[in-house]
Parts: structure tokens; C-alpha cells; sequence
């Protein structure tokens, strides 16, 4: 067997059996802890510590310059990135549009002795009139629409829904030195939200690259067709 078609396998494994038990997980609250930063993970809420994006995302940080830098965490979850970025000396914001994940990213934030204004929202419509210097998205990719408030987590509606709202929002909320991050795993039909992206005036290129174990992730850097991406 080929190594394309062990990763389908360990790919389709995990649709049918991973995902379902991570679900049934996440039904009771959790703790977790990274970078000596401990979250509860509330009901519901994306898992920052049962999949790889969340720690590839926090190495990122590592590369950019954040101290009084406007921060958003975009879908924030449990908000351990904005806890990260807020010990960096940020001004954070982490937005999220599960009203139990912005209480968990309140008391995260406390616990935590940061600073975190956390706001309950879907995607900017509650952050009008507001731009950050740099915007982080660990988004929802699978296509299907979300039934229930945890499926946010995961669903990002039957035709990417989410991610043209997203991309036709960002341009208000950024400027022309804006760093956008937003990562996206190969388990995900990029192709299509590249399309997307091109279709609203957004464009993406890859500004880091890893596989861990089954999956390759890619984070990607936003920013209007126009503007020139900044990469660290």
C-alpha cells in the first residue's frame, strides 16, 4: 500500500470513528495546557489540544511582532492564542459565535491574569468600525450546515458560506500592513476557498507549511488582490 492511500485510510478512519468520539468528548468540560497556559475547554467548544492547527498556529506567533499590536482571534474557542498573544504584550479581541465559548474565553482570559475582550459574534458583524493589525482564523471547513451551536466548530455551511462572509468582511477590518493568518489542512477542499477568496478581491499564499503524522497543514496569509502580503 502506497503512502496516498494509508493516509485515505487513516483520513476516512477518522470521518467515521475520531471525529464522532471527539464530539462525545467534548460533551463534558475539559482542561487543557500549553505553553503554561491552562484552558477549560467548555461543552461544545473546539478542542485546542485534539488537533494540530491550534499548536501550529501558536508557533506562528512565535514569528511575528505582536507588542501593542491590535489582535483578533477570529472564532476563537477557547481562546488560548488570544491568552498567548495577550501575554506578548497585545491588545486583544477574541471574537467567537458561541455565546458558552465568550464566557469560557472571559473566565480563560481571568484565570490566565490577561487582558482579553471577548465578543460574541459572527464573523465582524458585531465588530463594526474596528481594524486590527493582526487577524488569526482557525476556521470551520467541513461542508454542511450547522445545526446546532457546537456545530460551529466544525461546519462552515453547504457552499463555504462561511468563508465568503469572511472574506467579503476582512477587507473593512484591516489596513494595508494588516497580517491575516488563517490555517487550513489538506483534509479541506482549498481549491475552493481559493476560489472563493479570488472571487471576493482576497488573495492567499501559503507562508508556512507542515505535516504531522496523516495531515499537512498550511497557513495561509490574507489580503486584498491589491495589497502586498507582509510575511514575517
Amino acid at each position: 500500500m502506497n503512502k496516498l492511500s494509508a493516509r485515505s485510510l487513516i483520513k476516512r478512519f477518522l470521518n467515521l470513528v475520531y471525529r464522532p468520539l471527539v464530539v462525545q468528548y467534548l460533551k463534558t468540560e475539559r482542561q487543557y495546557r500549553l505553553r503554561g497556559i491552562e484552558v477549560t475547554v467548555k461543552p461544545g467548544v473546539f478542542h485546542p489540544g485534539l488537533f494540530f492547527s491550534t499548536k501550529l498556529l501558536a508557533a506562528h506567533l512565535d514569528c511575528l511582532q505582536l507588542e501593542s499590536t491590535r489582535f483578533l482571534e477570529l472564532g476563537a474557542g477557547s481562546g488560548l492564542l488570544s491568552i498567548l498573544a495577550a501575554r506578548r504584550g497585545a491588545q486583544v479581541t477574541a471574537s467567537d459565535i458561541s455565546e458558552i465559548s465568550v464566557q469560557g474565553i472571559e473566565d480563560n482570559a481571568a484565570s490566565n491574569g490577561v487582558a482579553v475582550t471577548a465578543i460574541c459574534s459572527d464573523m465582524f458583524d458585531n465588530l463594526a468600525n474596528t481594524t486590527f493589525d493582526v487577524v488569526i482564523v482557525n476556521p470551520p471547513y467541513f461542508p454542511s450546515n450547522p445545526e446546532r451551536a457546537a456545530d460551529y466548530a466544525w461546519f462552515c455551511g453547504s457552499n463555504y458560506e462561511y468563508f465568503s462572509k469572511l472574506f467579503a468582511q476582512l477587507p473593512s477590518h484591516i489596513s494595508d500592513t494588516s497580517i491575516v493568518r488563517m490555517i487550513l489542512s489538506d483534509d479541506c477542499d482549498i481549491g475552493r476557498i481559493t476560489s472563493l477568496a479570488e472571487a471576493t478581491g482576497i488573495k492567499m499564499e501559503v507562508v508556512s507549511a507542515k505535516r504531522v503524522l496523516w495531515e499537512k497543514n498550511f497557513i495561509f496569509g490574507l489580503a486584498p488582490l491589491s495589497t502586498d502580503l507582509e510575511n514575517p
